[in-house]
């Protein structure tokens, strides 16, 4: 893959002029690489004198790049050389720049090469008047002389091709414009406006260009204005007039104030109601913009609905755009707002970067989040919404009443003895209900596990209570807690130096103590922030265990067993 350098080459060369005649000097910069493919791209050349129509011709074969007006055909790989000559008039001499562009075959990256300002001439199609590029704060600014209340698009042109791109900003005081979707055509990207009010700069910017890349383009629209001096004029007046009834061609267009295709008498009366207008100077938004209020919850269910309002501290407007990493499927982030919301799909970890933007530089850095998503019931408001779904009594852990258990794989449990039939899941969040004396019923069969997902995080130590229903009395179960789903590995119970405290078994009113922090109570469970634990419940079922009960459901007589179980 061949990369090219973007490096900016301008040449200026002046030619002689006739005794009495006053020099002008030609400016034509360009960028000096672009990929192959990238055409047509507007030549734009400046003279010292402020005259604006010029010729482009290139000496270079055919196969590698031609010009057509002020057009460059990109053809094929090679070096293209330019010259922009401005032919003089009464008072200036002829002038003449050259500059070259080296095209390649690839380019890992892309740089802005110019900005128009392209509006349709009726029949004649459309042109384009160049903007330059940046934002200043006062002092010289491009002018776009047609009128801003009809269609118009500002059209950016990049050195390859565009893959991707976040929302496009166009705005003046008040904001015009903010387009979450600019139109991307090969190398150009176009942002469409309509409605733009006179005499006021705009100022278009666009986002994460191929990810990553942040360009605005600022010009003054004042209607009329159309010798570029930033007000309107008799000079104005005079040359709209001499140009009433032409042809609309590259050098007259921007005389076609409305763009009906027509150099006739309502430019002309256009130009004359706005004599004695100038631009005004307006102050550009100071300040990249930072994100400060974050993050968003890391730990959330599918199924259930996930909100969250992201703020920044920056001048308004701000795009958000996801510049890398992807959002879990069902959320999606407005760019506008930087509302992050919807309903997650997915169980998985998702991470994601956030960048704000209001087209200042330097652009704020991206920040990084993480979104982990777990299989949850609690959205699950009867049995009917899953098939197989059942209530399993759940009265408090969370206060919200009955809650159902999801049915899962029971393959998942592949290393329980003896084996189970059944596997259900609910969820808790740990730290709410750690100390608040709320318990959770449960009833199941001997044979089924119930698993518990939840993700510890600050909360020291504490004891999981199991106590027995009044109904019905049990009193062997097993109880751990594991970054399995329903593990019951009864090789963990046997005394000795691989004794896990993470698994419990025990004859009635048992509890698995455990801290999250290093070591705090001998024989403790110890959990690690942040990671996804399965609190796992089964009745012993007739397995060895440490206390060596063999008492079961199925031992009692029972079909089913009922319990609580409390976090304190």
């Amino acid at each position: 893959m061949l990369v090219g350098v973007l490096l900016a080459a301008a040449y200026s060369l002046s030619v002689p002029a006739a005794t009495g005649n006053t020099l002008q000097t030609v400016t034509f910069a360009l960028v000096s690489t672009v990929a192959l493919g990238v055409s047509p791209i507007t030549l734009t050349a400046t003279a010292s004198s402020g005259l604006t129509t010029f010729t482009y011709s290139t000496a270079s074969a055919p196969n590698v790049c031609t010009v057509s007006a002020n057009k460059l055909m990109v053809a094929g790989v090679g070096t293209c050389s330019l010259t922009a000559r401005h032919a003089g008039n009464a008072t200036y001499a002829s002038a003449s720049a050259t500059a070259s562009i080296e095209i390649v075959a690839n380019q890992s990256s892309v740089s802005l090469i110019a900005v128009q300002s392209r509006k349709t001439h009726g029949s004649f199609g459309p042109f384009d008047t160049p903007i330059e590029s940046g934002v200043p704060v006062s002092g010289a600014i491009s002018i776009e002389p047609r009128l801003g209340n009809v269609p118009h698009n500002i059209v950016f042109q990049f050195s390859g091709p565009v893959i991707s791109i976040g929302p496009a900003i166009a705005y003046g005081s008040p904001p015009i414009l903010i387009d979450s979707t600019p139109t991307i055509l090969g190398s150009e990207v176009s942002v469409a406006l309509t409605g733009i009010p006179d005499n006021q700069r705009v100022t278009t910017c666009l986002s994460a260009v191929n990810g990553t890349l942040t360009e605005a383009a600022s010009i003054g629209f004042l209607a009329g204005d159309v010798n570029g001096t930033r007000n309107v004029n008799a000079i104005d007046i005079v040359g709209t007039k001499a140009r009433r009834g032409n042809v609309i061609d590259a050098t007259n267009f921007f005389y076609d104030l409305n763009g009906d295709g027509q150099i006739d008498a309502l430019d002309l009366a256009m130009v004359k109601s706005r004599s004695g207008r100038a631009l005004p100077i307006v102050p550009f938004p100071s300040g990249a913009p930072q994100i400060i209020y974050g993050p968003p919850p890391t730990n959330w269910g599918v199924n259930a609905t996930y909100s969250f309002q992201f703020s920044a501290l920056g001048s308004n407007p701000i795009t958000w755009t996801i510049v890398s990493g992807s959002l879990p499927p069902g959320l999606t982030l407005n760019s506008i707002t930087g509302l992050l919301n919807g309903i997650p799909t997915t169980p998985g970890v998702y991470s994601f970067a956030v960048q704000v933007a209001n087209c200042n530089p330097p652009i704020a850095f991206p920040r990084t989040f993480t979104i982990t998503i777990w299989e949850t019931d609690e959205s699950i408001p009867t049995p009917s919404k899953i098939a197989g779904t059942r209530p399993m009594a759940h009265a408090g852990l969370n206060g919200a009443g009955a809650l159902y258990a999801w049915p899962t794989n029971a393959a998942r449990c592949d290393n329980t003895q003896p084996a189970i039939s059944a596997s259900w899941q609910h969820n808790i969040d740990f730290d709410n209900h750690r100390l608040q004396g709320q318990l959770d019923f449960f009833d199941m069969a001997a044979n089924e596990a119930l698993t518990y997902a939840f993700y510890p995080f600050d909360m020291g130590s504490g004891n999981i209570f199991l106590g027995t229903s009044v109904a019905m009395p049990l009193t062997a179960t097993f109880l751990s807690i594991s970054t399995k789903p329903c593990d019951f590995d009864i090789a963990k119970l046997v005394p000795g130096p691989n004794r896990d405290y993470c698994y419990v078994t025990a004859p009635a009113d048992n509890a698995l103590s455990y801290s999250v922090t290093n070591n705090i109570a001998n024989f403790s469970c110890k959990l690690v922030p942040g990671t996804k634990y399965y609190l796992n419940l089964r009745w012993q079922n007739g397995a060895q265990s440490d206390a060596n009960t063999m008492d079961s459901c199925a031992l009692a007589g029972l079909a089913r067993c009922g319990g609580y179980l409390q976090i304190r």
